[in-house]
């Protein structure tokens, strides 16, 4: 079922700093969640690659991502594509220049769609071995399997960009 308050899909771009293993995640969960209501993108600042930890960590939830699937964000915006939501996933205690990441989201993409800021810890800064390492990243990885479902949840009750611009 699409978004309660419109006949399409709503178009979600979740987008964090690096390689985009965290907004791969993010719409690994979106897609299970939210199959019926959204369709959901991932990017990142920068090309990269995942590591044999991370695609463990999200193969180990069932996530059907692929790492194909993560496009720069300047790329989708000169092909103009459009989003009701564009959600950044970095910590802005981290030293992941958020504050920097995020206004370039809002020069790109406030105009066009909702944009909202979830305040995830990157993944790289675990240290451990690979028991230590998965324990760590689980709990961020259930952080965003929570903040996407609150999303989700929302979905019903808010407008998309498009009908909050035309009211």
């Amino acid at each position: 079922m699409p978004n309660a308050n419109s006949n399409r899909l709503t178009r979600i771009l979740f987008v964090c700093t690096f390689q985009g293993a965290r907004s791969l995640i993010a719409k690994g969960y979106a897609d299970r969640l939210g199959s019926d209501r959204v369709e959901s993108f991932c990017s990142g600042f920068e090309e990269g690659w995942l590591s044999a930890r991370m695609k463990d960590l999200i193969r180990e939830d069932s996530l059907s991502v692929k790492v194909e699937e993560l496009v720069n964000v300047f790329d989708r915006h000169q092909r103009h594509e459009q989003f009701d939501y564009v959600i950044s996933l970095c910590q802005s205690a981290s030293n992941e220049q958020c504050s920097v990441f995020q206004a370039c989201l809002n020069t790109l993409y406030a105009s066009t769609a909702i944009r909202k800021d979830w305040s995830i810890p990157d993944f790289t800064p675990i240290e451990g071995d690979d028991e230590q390492w998965l324990l760590e990243a689980r709990k961020i990885r259930e952080t965003i399997k929570s903040k996407v479902e609150s999303l989700i949840a929302q979905l019903d009750l808010e407008p998309t960009f498009s009908e909050s611009a035309a009211a």
